[in-house]
């Protein structure tokens, strides 16, 4: 079982928080370009903990079946349930992209909240907030060095699923 999300970033500089001296304000860079790429992005709920994730241009139903496709290769002989929201882009049950080992759970509109995958986002916002960067390239590098202990380090992926809802209902009914 995976959960997945996309998530956008760009050039236009990600304003977080910082700690200061006392008295003095922090400026922090900035710049306005509008630039974007996307990160799909899974995680496995149960199972080996394992992280799934690509750099994509754009987000559009062919990416969405590109991600399906990759996510299903990762065990051919599985039956891959993915858990997502309800994008536009996103494929259907009934579309003809969808792989044969992939099942389909969409998420109740609007609840964010629900998909672990979200806390993805914070870690691409850690590794681009407060900097400005010349080129997606370079964002990207970035990123890739923020995540890339989600797969080689299982326990990353279990505390960004957490013990909470998800797992306990994913256990409830393989068990």
């Amino acid at each position: 079982m995976w959960a997945i999300d996309e998530h956008r970033y760009g050039l236009i500089s990600h304003q977080r928080r910082c700690w200061g001296l006392r008295r003095v304000r922090p400026h922090a860079p900035y710049r306005t370009k509008y630039d974007w790429g996307y990160l799909s992005s899974a995680l496995e709920i149960d199972g080996k903990d394992d992280a799934v994730c690509l750099f994509f241009p754009c987000v559009s139903k062919d990416v969405s079946a590109l991600f399906l496709r990759e996510l299903a290769a990762t065990d051919p002989q599985a039956v891959h349930v993915i858990i997502q929201d309800q994008a536009g882009f996103h494929l259907k049950a009934q579309d003809e992209g969808l792989p044969e080992n992939v099942r389909l759970l969409p998420l109740p509109p609007y609840s964010p909240e629900l998909n672990p995958v979200e806390r993805v986002g914070d870690l691409i916002r850690d590794a681009t907030g407060n900097r400005v960067f010349g080129s997606l390239k370079e964002m990207e590098a970035a990123i890739e060095r923020e995540i890339k202990p989600l797969w080689s380090e299982p326990q990353r992926v279990r505390s960004l699923v957490g013990d909470g809802w998800i797992r306990s209902q994913v256990n409830a009914i393989s068990g």
